[in-house]
């Protein structure tokens, strides 16, 4: 592949559809907008719009919907896939029933962590949080 400055040509895994799109985009857009894009892509759409995000699977890092392509350093023929970031948990309580939860896949542990806590109506201790 030729070398653009301005463009990006990158290979997007729609997993809801089992299907890889090939997209050149301008390094100028947003993951925000790119995101759009692929999610007028049809059966691409699943839940909320903003439930849905880019991932670099082979590191698993989310990216940031007001990132722009080029601070991201994104290279031709890069893989991203385009997923829900949300996934349903089981906890178990202290009382010994399961609850099921929904929490956001992109955030991190303690984040997910407080979700939990939140939902089940336990208080945030230390403890669950590794201080």
């Amino acid at each position: 592949m030729e070398t653009n400055f301005t463009s990006v040509v990158l290979k997007i895994d729609i997993v809801a559809i089992n299907t890889t799109k090939t997209l050149k985009l301008s390094k100028k857009m947003s993951v925000r907008e790119v995101c759009r894009i692929v999610w007028e892509v049809p059966g691409a759409a699943r839940g909320e719009f903003e439930q849905s995000g880019l991932l670099k699977s082979e590191n698993g890092v989310w990216f940031d919907m007001s990132k722009s392509l080029e601070e991201l350093h994104l290279q031709d023929g890069d893989c991203l896939e385009y997923r829900s970031k949300m996934r349903l948990i089981r906890v178990r309580t202290l009382e010994d029933s399961i609850r099921i939860i929904s929490v956001d896949d992109s955030h991190t542990v303690l984040e997910v962590t407080k979700t939990v806590c939140e939902r089940i109506g336990t208080p945030v201790t230390p403890e669950y949080l590794g201080e």
